[in-house]
């Protein structure tokens, strides 16, 4: 989206042939580089200043002066930003569509799913991250408050806790978002039986819940590998508490009797 930009101003601003801006921002990807990112924006263009002057000169072409490479460098990023900020956000509103009219499992449910998120400082992340919420916010067709997918904001001091944090727009946003649709939930990753897996950097220790209630992080086998990615369930069930309280009369011994025979159940089940 940036070259396609940059090539429209060239074409419009130096009267170039739509060819000859296209050959232009070829000569760019292929000589200051393809990979200009949200982040390396400022850097790009530093770049790019250098190198359009030196390029138009070396090769006889219509100078181009330092100034105006700048100048079409920040008409080529305000514009990739508008666009990708738009293309995201659809992105997302599609993403939340689908995951709530697509049936699965033989047509009897839509896809059961659920999405961690809230700790990514790239721009690129907040910029998903933003537009996800926003799309949430606004709901489905009618303003329905869309079920899937799940959402857990993960809340970390430092990251998007406290004023001055990177994403602690994202969390007063996520805030807000949950106040009018019920989603985001919310998971604090300095509570005490998170913390203990969190390593800073590493978005694999940091734990991420399923549905409304599954959490799987521990490794009883091999601690090394207490881990969020790849991990899941294959099997869940709900032990009733109040029904074995009612069926125990009130007798603490009969709660937990009751209650070890149930859970032998369940091991057996799985």
């Amino acid at each position: 989206t940036y070259f396609q930009e940059l090539a429209k101003y060239i074409q419009a601003v130096h009267g170039m042939s739509f060819g000859d801006a296209q050959a232009l921002t070829q000569a760019v990807k292929k000589d200051v580089g393809a990979g200009i990112t949200m982040g390396g924006a400022d850097g790009y263009g530093r770049k790019l200043r250098e190198y359009l002057p030196a390029h138009q000169q070396a090769g006889g072409f219509e100078p181009i002066s330092a100034q105006e490479a700048q100048g079409a460098h920040a008409f080529a990023v305000e514009n990739a930003l508008r666009i990708t900020e738009r293309t995201t956000y659809q992105a997302m509103e599609a993403l939340i569509h689908n995951l709530n009219t697509m049936n699965s499992r033989a047509g009897a449910q839509v896809p059961f799913s659920s999405l961690n998120y809230g700790t990514d400082t790239s721009p690129e992340g907040r910029m998903v991250m933003k537009n996800l919420l926003l799309a949430t916010e606004a709901g489905l067709g009618q303003g329905e408050t869309p079920i899937f997918p799940v959402q857990i904001f993960k809340v970390k001091e430092g990251v998007n806790y406290n004023p001055g944090d990177p994403n602690y727009d994202l969390f007063k946003l996520s805030i807000k978002v949950s106040a009018k649709r019920l989603f985001p939930n919310f998971s604090f990753l300095d509570a005490p039986f998170n913390l203990q897996y969190y390593k800073p950097g590493d978005y694999n220790t940091e734990v991420a819940y399923m549905g409304c209630r599954t959490r799987v992080m521990g490794n009883v086998h091999d601690r090394s590998r207490e881990v969020t990615c790849g991990r899941g369930n294959l099997s869940f069930t709900s032990i009733n508490l109040p029904r074995i309280g009612i069926e125990a009369h009130g007798d603490v011994k009969k709660f937990y009797a009751i209650l070890d025979e149930r859970i032998d159940l369940v091991i057996r089940q799985l």
